[in-house]
């Protein structure tokens, strides 16, 4: 430390690269003067006086030119330009504003966490975040009355103005108490839209970094949450923020060839290697039972490890499809995951119990549901389509005599599609597809004779599941497909 430098008068590592002036060493060549004037510039800085500190430079800079002292104006010069650099014009000020305390909540399962941005002079210049133990299960109001009268009751000074998300309980006592402290009225504000909403936002953000913070430390995980999902969280009052949603959509046409996609995002990212897709077993148009069918299957593999769990579910449809999703997750492991629904007639957010939730338009929480359920939808209709597209190809083909799947790949990698194939002569095909006449010849008499568009009834072979293997051809595939 400086008393340890100072007695052994031996300068540090950062006195020889020069970022600091040695002051503890007689090696150092600043006055006493001279380094107070450094301290001051330095508490100017910190406390958001640097426009104040900006223009003691510049005269300084201007004196030391006067006088012909050139080497100490270039190094004001220097100094004056990496503050301006280092000056980052802040977005979030208040012009004109008294001293005020944003103060912002976040939860994260029986912990919560109280971010407080310090705003002086209408700027920004600190924050201060603490935790609170089995905080997460009180209310708004409960919460800031208990951080109002353990924090700010004990505190030397007080702002005269407090900004938050809602009024604590019993508000009246609270600024009566908050006044007889700070010897003055003490203004409990509840913003709704401004500035001052944008830094509430913001100090909730800061908020929820505390706990993902505490909470990657307890468990190694290093990702954090974006601000949608914690947004999200809040919407639907969910008892911390969905770090891993999956979203289940079914795409059918008719009765054939219905498929489920599962997608996932993680923080508001996607997850393509999370993602997979099933051929729906269950013959017939139930879309409530193919979405059951599709959730007791991906579940089956979440219990048994081999898919990471869910923070959060989501159903493409109604309150018909949610109930069935409800039911098939119950019965495997009951009230463990929350699920709703999104209908896409009115964008109506669907809960078990509970009425339709209409979030506005722009709501990032709203966003964030249309992104996953979309994705769904994309996934699970290029599916549907390579299977329709596959089965239109075997339902000529595989009938033929003699085709099997070398030669069939063989003689649509030589035409390019069953279109050009058709066009082919016998002759054509056997050449270029390297296959004897006599199969060529059964090739065109049977592309011939079938009508383009009777080929997409035959039923393609196979079952795709949900097991290692499928999962390495739904991979590659990923969104893309």
């Amino acid at each position: 430390n400086f008393e340890d430098y100072r007695r052994s008068n031996r300068p540090c590592l950062y006195f020889h690269i020069r970022r600091c002036t040695g002051p503890c060493t007689t090696r150092s060549r600043v006055s006493a003067p001279e380094y107070r004037a450094l301290v001051d510039g330095l508490v100017l800085f910190l406390t958001g006086r640097d426009s104040e500190l900006l223009e003691h430079l510049k005269e300084q800079m201007a004196s030391a030119a006067e006088s012909r002292a050139f080497e100490q104006a270039a190094r004001l010069r220097d100094q004056i330009s990496l503050l301006e650099k280092a000056r980052v014009p802040q977005s979030m000020v208040v012009p004109g504003a008294r001293d005020t305390d944003v103060i912002g909540l976040a939860r994260m399962g029986s912990r919560a966490a109280v971010a407080t941005l310090v705003v002086r002079e209408g700027s920004v210049i600190g924050k201060e975040s603490r935790s609170v133990e089995r905080g997460g299960t009180l209310a708004d109001a409960e919460l800031l009355s208990l951080v109002l009268s353990q924090h700010y009751l004990s505190a030397a000074s007080l702002p005269r103005r407090l900004v938050m998300v809602s009024l604590p309980t019993d508000p009246d006592v609270v600024r009566e108490a908050l006044a007889r402290k700070a010897g003055g009225a003490v203004e409990l504000a509840v913003p709704q839209r401004g500035r001052e909403h944008k830094l509430l936002l913001l100090a909730e953000r800061n908020a929820s970094l505390a706990l993902e913070d505490a909470e990657a430390r307890r468990t190694g995980r290093k990702a954090r949450f974006s601000g949608d999902v914690l947004e999200l969280q809040r919407a639907l009052s969910l008892p911390a923020p969905p770090h891993l949603m999956i979203c289940f959509d079914i795409s059918n046409l008719g009765a054939e060839h219905a498929v489920a996609a599962v997608v996932a995002s993680e923080d508001g990212r996607p997850r393509r290697s999370l993602y997979r897709r099933l051929r729906i077993r269950r013959p017939g148009q139930d879309d409530f039972a193919m979405i059951a069918e599709a959730v007791s299957r991906y579940w089956a593999h979440v219990i048994a490890g081999e898919l990471p769990r869910p923070d959060f579910v989501l159903i493409d449809g109604g309150l018909g499809q949610l109930r069935a999703a409800q039911a098939a997750l119950d019965a495997l492991e009951p009230g463990r995951v929350p699920m709703i629904a999104l209908a896409k007639r009115d964008e109506e957010i669907v809960r078990e119990g509970q009425p339709p939730l209409k979030l506005p338009r722009r709501s990032p929480a709203l966003r964030s549901l249309q992104r996953l359920r979309d994705e769904a939808h994309r996934f699970g209709l290029a599916y549907h389509r390579l299977l329709r597209g596959r089965a239109r190809i075997t339902s000529v083909l595989d009938h033929v005599e003699g085709i099997g799947p070398v030669r069939r790949a063989r003689m649509l990698k030589a035409f390019g599609s069953i279109a050009a194939l058709r066009e082919a002569t016998a002759s054509e095909i056997a050449g270029a597809a390297g296959v004897p006449l006599a199969t060529a010849e059964r090739v065109h008499a049977a592309l011939v004779l079938a009508p383009p568009k009777s080929a997409g009834t035959a039923t393609p072979r196979g079952v795709a599941g949900i097991g290692p293997a499928s999962r390495r051809r739904a991979a590659p595939g990923g969104p893309g497909e």
